[in-house]
């Protein structure tokens, strides 16, 4: 996003999700409804990747480890109720 201000413009003025995007730089914070939706959706391309894509058990490790993480960061993202969008 940073080393392209043509993509920068795109994704922050983008339709479907600039607005949550934009919220989520300014420190708005991520409605609980968006939240549960991509918490769950992580998890299930994690699980897709590591079921039929991974074969190595130190990737599955990995991809886990890195699926807890950003699980743990977007819980960490303040509420923001729907309305304010």
């Amino acid at each position: 996003m940073r080393s392209s201000e043509r993509f920068y413009q795109w994704l922050i003025n983008n339709r479907v999700f600039g607005a949550y995007v934009r919220n989520y730089i300014e420190g708005r914070g991520m409605p609980t409804r968006i939240k549960i939706f991509t918490i769950l959706l992580l998890w299930l391309t994690i699980g897709l990747s590591i079921t039929f894509g991974v074969q190595n058990i130190v990737i599955r490790i990995a991809l886990i480890c890195i699926a807890i993480g950003v699980t743990a960061h977007i819980s960490l993202i303040k509420k923001r109720k729907v309305e304010d969008i």
